[in-house]
């Protein structure tokens, strides 16, 4: 497996603040794809597998597809197009689901999840989303109808029309495309709300840095309730 410099990176951060998270919410045990470098993770790679869950409750093993951006966002993000002209996970699981049309077998991701941290290697971990792979995909192939109507090709340089629809405008769109980083790869962001709004379940999942601060704020209230207590006796301390 080619294993540059981006994969490595968003490898090591999902070990080092998702993958423990990942297992005890859901009981799994996660087994990396992508730093295996055998022959077969290069095939299952191309499969879009980036990970496999052994479902540790119920049986099962199964394949994830994993993505992981610093900064968070209520979006999934996927690439839709490379400059170098390797194939993206876009292209594969179309031809996943033109296989599953055709009752033709294909091997691919159960699930796809998106991670969000605050700083690349040095965390924390701020929240995921998790969607069943083939909903979430079909939901994408709907939305390539029409550009302009079902979806629209953002310029990079154009960050106001980006920042409108993360705040929820043009709700009639499925998603929007946009060349987000130097190379001039092309990325879908498809809103979480959008995936809902039209019948897609996606499942969220705190990270450290929301329990952190979830915690923070329930110790905050309790010490105020305490202290309103003290100056009136007669204030019970509720339980939150």
């Amino acid at each position: 497996m080619v294993y540059n410099d981006d994969l490595e990176k968003a490898h090591r951060n999902v070990v080092k603040f998702w993958k423990k998270t990942l297992e005890e919410y859901y009981g799994w045990e996660l087994i990396s794809v992508e730093s295996s470098g055998s022959e077969v993770s290069d095939e299952l790679d191309f499969a879009g597998i980036d990970w496999f869950a052994k479902d540790l409750n119920r049986g099962g093993l199964f394949g994830l597809a994993v993505r992981i951006q610093q900064i968070g966002y209520k979006t999934f993000t996927e690439r839709v197009l490379r400059t170098s002209g390797a194939m993206t996970t876009m292209e594969k699981m179309l031809d996943v689901l033109g296989g599953l049309e055709r009752s033709v077998f294909h091997f691919y991701p159960a699930k796809t999840i998106q991670v969000y941290i605050e700083k690349w290697d040095e965390g924390p971990a701020l929240w995921a989303y998790v969607v069943e792979s083939i909903p979430y995909w079909k939901y994408i192939k709907e939305g390539l109808q029409e550009e302009g109507k079902t979806y629209k090709i953002v310029r990079r340089e154009d960050k106001l029309t980006r920042s409108k629809f993360l705040n929820g405008e043009m709700p009639d769109l499925y998603f929007i495309m946009t060349k987000a980083d130097k190379e001039g790869n092309l990325f879908m962001i498809i809103r979480v709300e959008d995936l809902e709004r039209r019948g897609v379940k996606v499942e969220f999942i705190e990270g450290e840095m929301v329990k952190e601060t979830e915690s923070k704020r329930r110790i905050a209230e309790l010490e105020k309730q305490i202290a309103d207590m003290k100056a009136n006796p007669s204030i019970s301390v509720r339980n939150g």
